[in-house]
């Protein structure tokens, strides 16, 4: 086809016979471009009456009764309105009329040619005039002129061909007889309207476009689309009210391919195609029960219902970030009923949309978004340094999301859960907690705060230093033995207390206030090293006693312990206490 033209006329087509047409448009954009788009259209030609042969837009039929012209011209009429004797207008249609006479073996037959009105001016049924060439026509000289004024089509000596010649109209002979089908009307446009689960809508352009469709149904004929599954023989019809601009066709299945063709049919079933053949997938069926089941500050997790498999081929999730107005789409397998959408960015507000997708990529119709917030950022790498845990007191470090600038502190002792430290620090990443407890274990959440809202918790767990013992003096020294006196920190919690001496393998763990060190040489100078344990947490420095054990035989007392300090409470050298 050349470029710019708009129509195109394919011949030799079977009736009644669906076509496919492949269109491609090709064009070199640039010089160094090509653009190519490739288009199927699907076309079924129409039919004539049964008994007719068609070209083109006529319909023919060869009657083997013997009729005089004027009768045989009635009798056309009377099988159908618009039927007349043939008019053979051009050469297209002179050779498809002697071959289809070849082809019946007929040697004589009545055609619409005539001089009834005019002596010598050959027109046709329709008052058209001749337009064959002139040695079409032989006379046969014998014949008066003035009382042959119809026309026959009739077999030459060779039997190859016809040629017409003037005959005498009361004779009864074969004849053909000849309509036409309307042709449908440029501006007449058939669309779809609407798609849904279970229908599909047409409609055309306006009622003047079925305005047009008059000429149909003043010759008797009605309006019919034809329909059918793909790929399956069963077919099913609707008629198209008068005066309308729209049509539905119901009850059909979900999430299948069913192809539609309007025709004009008229009574004597002749059928002129009005439209392309629409293929048109229905919408399959939706998943139900879609939930946000968790959300991430990067990703949202998606659970729902499947519905049933027969209608859909997978999933397709569009998610639509409202705030920036882009959206990104993720493909989802048949089998699945969850999915997970990530690389989102946090707190921002996204629509989610879920479809069932058909085989040729119809959506399912109707679908609600599902609203979900991203979660916040929370602080990164919280953590204490060792130098920074202290005895009443801890630093923490964390590292801030580029989003946040406020985090929330929230601090919990493991022995009473009940009462909860909550902290606002602002642009800052370092914070400093006093008024702890020695020794207890805390448990530390931080999240980041934006308008109002809380990130999810990051959690550690810190122990303080507990607190160093208070006194340490030796109770008694023998030659190879010592008993200490150790006083157990006032307030905190702490395991016990870890004594070692710089000689020896002599090592104690202590709950209680004597600690008694044996065999050890006389007259030796030992260094104790006394620390307070939690669960290995030991104070720095130690606390450094140094104890010289007696000569032998010689055996020493020191003055009373309680002289020398106030009586402790009796729960005071118990292990793990707090006051």
């Amino acid at each position: 086809m050349q470029n710019n033209v708009m129509f195109y006329e394919w011949d030799d087509l079977k009736p009644a016979t669906l076509y496919v047409f492949t269109f491609e448009f090709k064009q070199l954009h640039l010089d160094f471009i090509n653009i190519f788009q490739r288009l199927d259209v699907q076309i079924e030609t129409g039919s004539c009456s049964q008994g007719w042969v068609a070209l083109k837009n006529n319909c023919y039929r060869i009657s083997k009764e013997n009729k005089p012209w004027n009768i045989a011209q009635q009798h056309c009429k009377l099988s159908l309105i618009s039927a007349h004797l043939v008019d053979i207008k051009n050469e297209e249609e002179k050779n498809f009329m002697f071959s289809h006479l070849r082809s019946k073996n007929q040697i004589i037959i009545w055609t619409g040619l005539n001089d009834l009105k005019k002596e010598g001016h050959l027109t046709w049924t329709d008052g058209s005039s001749f337009g064959l060439k002139k040695n079409e026509i032989f006379s046969f000289p014998l014949l008066p002129k003035n009382e042959t004024d119809c026309y026959i089509l009739q077999q030459n000596a060779t039997g190859s061909n016809y040629f017409f010649t003037r005959f005498f109209c009361y004779v009864p002979l074969p004849y053909v007889c000849e309509y036409e089908s309307p042709s449908p009307q440029e501006n007449l446009l058939f669309y779809v309207k609407d798609v849904g689960t279970t229908e599909v809508v047409f409609s055309w352009n306006d009622l003047s476009g079925w305005n047009n469709l008059n000429k149909w149904l003043k010759l008797g004929y009605k309006i019919i689309i034809k329909y059918y599954l793909d790929y399956t023989e069963e077919q099913h019809f609707e008629s198209v009210p008068p005066n309308t601009t729209e049509k539905a066709i119901t009850q059909l299945s979900p999430g299948r391919v069913y192809r539609f063709l309007f025709s004009a049919i008229s009574e004597w079933e002749a059928k002129t195609t009005l439209s392309p053949v629409f293929i048109v997938e229905t919408c399959p069926l939706s998943a139900q029960n879609v939930t946000v089941t968790h959300v991430t500050p990067t990703e949202i997790f998606l659970h729902w219902d499947g519905p049933d498999p027969v209608s859909f081929h997978h999933y397709f999730v569009a998610i639509l970030d409202v705030v920036n107005n882009k959206s990104e789409e993720v493909f989802v397998e048949k089998s699945n009923t969850s999915t997970t959408i990530g690389n989102l960015r946090s707190f921002h507000h996204y629509l989610i949309y879920l479809f069932s997708v058909a085989e040729r990529g119809t959506l399912s119709c109707f679908e609600k978004p599902v609203s979900a917030i991203t979660g916040i950022n929370p602080p990164q790498e919280v953590y204490a340094k060792l130098e920074d845990v202290g005895e009443d007191s801890i630093i923490l470090h964390w590292g801030s999301p580029p989003d946040g600038h406020e985090v929330y502190i929230q601090i919990t002792s493991i022995s009473d859960r009940r009462e909860v430290r909550k902290l606002f620090v602002k642009d800052a990443n370092r914070v400093k907690v006093d008024h702890l407890i020695p020794g207890m274990t805390y448990d530390i959440g931080m999240a980041t705060v934006m308008n109002g809202n809380l990130s999810e918790l990051v959690t550690i767990q810190q122990t303080l230093k507990p607190k160093p013992v208070q006194i340490v003096i030796p109770h008694e020294s023998h030659s190879t033995s010592v008993i200490l006196y150790v006083q157990m920190p006032d307030i905190g919690v702490f395991d016990g207390i870890h004594i070692a001496s710089d000689r020896g393998p002599n090592v104690q763990k202590v709950f209680q206030e004597a600690a008694t060190f044996s065999n050890l040489d006389p007259a030796t100078v030992y260094t104790f090293s006394i620390r307070t344990e939690k669960e290995g947490f030991k104070d720095s420095p130690p606390y450094i006693k140094e104890i010289q054990t007696v000569k032998q035989t010689v055996k020493c007392h020191f003055p009373s312990i309680s002289n020398l300090l106030p009586v402790a409470d009796g729960d005071l050298f118990h292990g793990s206490r707090m006051k």
